[in-house]
């Protein structure tokens, strides 16, 4: 699954193909190619439709599949994405560039981000381990995210203090701000909502006049028991002046966000938030589809790969494996004719 690369027109082309192939292999199996091709047009719609540019990559760097955004942010066909070094198709450069959060991810195998100046737009590149079983690195998810609207308000608020208040009230992205309460031994046992904006109230449900100079644990019920800790948090941003971004998962709300958590002062945070909660469905869309994808194709009795047009195979089924007795490392990127043929060329009358 890892290794499939196409667009979605190139992939239904591909289907059909395989439809044809499956067709002459065996004909009474109608019913579960029907699944297969369904399964992975499904897999296709749901990676395209995340509007953050995502790659998947593997541990040499090399993009193995890419989404529409990728395509329409780095304005280039999938094939030549597809099959690139990752520096090389983003960067345009010949080496990772300076603290490339792929090649760090690549020491630490823990999440790994970078912000970038590109054409007077700033972006996030985020890149996360894909680990086996074993815990043995085999690529990343690489994610690139335009978060100049979010950067400019911060610089728009910082410039022109007199214009905070209708400015925030009309961001795009949730604001609020708040003072921690601190208990013994200075730690966090609460927080006050000091200020809020419209989008804020839109997000959460929560409206300003119940909920300003008001603790958060009586605005929140339970939030003390958060699994996440999530007052732990903000209490380290509050005191300390660190700026923390991450995910959260709001169990009364039902809603994930991603959350900018900073101190504009001592023992004061503000939060910009952004509801996820779309885009974790379309996650988990997308890892369902995927898993059903993956069991559809190795379900199939015949050996059955997916080649690129320079002849080398991209993905195959399980059955592939049994049938040229070599682990799927052996045979992914490796020529066609070489595996089915033994010949570095293809072959006089080869079906390719």
């Amino acid at each position: 699954m890892k290794n499939i690369a196409r667009t979605k027109e190139e992939l239904m082309i591909e289907i059909h193909k395989l439809q044809r192939q499956v067709e002459d292999f065996q004909k009474s199996k109608d019913i579960r190619d029907k699944k297969l091709i369904k399964a992975i047009y499904n897999w296709q719609r749901t990676f395209d439709s995340i509007s953050d540019s995502i790659t998947l990559i593997d541990s040499k760097g090399i993009i193995q599949l890419c989404n529409k955004a990728t395509l329409e942010l780095l304005e280039k066909p999938v094939e030549k994405i597809v099959g690139s070094i990752c520096w090389e198709a983003v960067h345009g450069t010949s080496e990772p560039i300076e603290k490339c959060p792929f090649s760090k991810m690549r020491q630490t195998h823990k999440r790994e981000s970078k912000i970038m100046v590109v054409d007077d737009r700033l972006y996030e590149i985020t890149v996360d381990p894909q680990l086996d079983e074993r815990d043995n690195l085999i690529g990343g998810v690489h994610i690139i995210s335009d978060i100049t609207k979010r950067t400019k308000i911060n610089e728009v608020l910082k410039e022109n203090e007199e214009k905070y208040h209708s400015l925030f009230l009309k961001m795009l992205n949730g604001f609020a701000l708040h003072e921690i309460v601190l208990g013994r031994d200075d730690e966090p046992e609460d927080y006050i909502f000091l200020e809020v904006n419209d989008e804020f109230e839109k997000q959460t449900g929560l409206k300003r006049e119940n909920i300003l100079e008001k603790n958060a644990s009586q605005v929140i019920p339970g939030i003390e028991d958060d699994p996440a800790n999530i007052l732990e948090t903000y209490g380290e941003v509050a005191k300390t002046g660190k700026e923390i971004k991450f995910e959260h998962y709001s169990h009364s709300l039902e809603k994930w966000f991603s959350i900018l958590a900073y101190s504009p002062k001592k023992n004061q945070f503000a939060t910009i938030s952004e509801d996820i909660t779309e885009r974790k469905k379309a996650e988990e869309e997308l890892n369902i589809s995927s898993k059903k994808w993956q069991e559809a194709f190795d379900a199939l009795s015949n050996p059955v790969c997916f080649v690129d047009l320079e002849g080398i195979v991209r993905t195959c089924n399980e059955i592939t494996s049994k049938f040229l007795d070599k682990p799927n490392s052996k045979i992914i990127n490796s020529k066609y004719s070489e595996l089915f043929h033994d010949s570095s060329k293809p072959v006089e009358n080869c079906p390719f």
